[in-house]
């Protein structure tokens, strides 16, 4: 657990970059919960099936996909560059989202859609015994899903050809890996219970965004120092980090 302790001392040192994270995905967030409040979906999978509230739903995905995005290409190369100077470089801002956007829109399309998938398709197919697996299909993707991507922006300007020296990190170094897909698995189902039991209270939600905020750049900043540790190990050589 010494990992998830450093990249709490991590974020104390980049605080700059995590209120930007919050600055984005929170409002994000609110607009959302508000919308599912107006349409009468949030909490309800039933009303979230028809045609009106699924086109809503569909659109207010885009939407947070593409804000969690900018977030995490923006705040999350900032807090690399900070953590890792002089090493890992990425000259600004705009290089920042031209290199990771799409990488991080890619990821959280994966992690919403598993979501999705775990409410939407049981019902369509009638067969309750389905949502299980996906339910742990899910638990899996919203485990990892961060630490992929953590360690896909510290090889540098992500490659499909490069994916698998990009993330071998993560398994070289497995039993930390394992550490923080569990932390990360475990912040995410408190999480979940804790929006389950504060449905009535609107109010709380966005809270509980600040607190997942948090979370997620904690879990980045670890999986970060995974790699920079990896790297200080006879495999290090020949990743090209600019």
């Amino acid at each position: 657990m010494d990992i998830l302790l450093q990249a709490v001392q991590s974020i104390q040192k980049n605080i700059p970059a995590l209120g930007l994270y919050l600055l984005i995905t929170v409002p994000a967030s609110a607009l959302i919960h508000l919308g599912n409040a107006w349409m009468g979906t949030e909490g309800d999978p039933e009303a979230a099936m028809n045609a009106a509230a699924l086109a809503y739903q569909a659109a207010g995905d885009a939407f947070l996909i593409a804000a969690y995005a900018l977030a995490q290409s923006l705040a999350f190369s900032r807090m690399g560059r900070q953590i890792d100077r002089p090493l890992w470089k990425c000259p600004g801002d705009r290089e920042a989202i031209r290199r990771y956007f799409p990488l991080w829109a890619l990821l959280n399309i994966v992690a919403v859609g598993s979501q999705r998938l775990v409410v939407w398709l049981p019902a369509l197919m009638d067969n309750e015994s389905a949502a299980m697996p996906l339910f742990w299909l899910m638990a899996i993707i919203m485990a990892t899903y961060l630490p992929v991507g953590a360690a896909v922006m510290f090889a540098g300007i992500p490659e499909w050809r490069r994916l698998g020296e990009a993330i071998a990190p993560l398994g070289r170094l497995w039993t930390k890996t394992l550490a923080i897909c569990f932390f990360s698995g475990v912040i995410y189902f408190l999480l979940v219970i804790l929006i389950m039991q504060n449905e009535s209270q609107r109010w709380i939600l966005p809270l509980i965004d600040v607190i997942a905020g948090y979370f997620d750049c904690v879990i980045f900043c670890a999986t970060w120092l995974l790699c920079m540790l990896d790297r200080q190990t006879p495999q290090e050589n020949d990743l090209d980090y600019f």
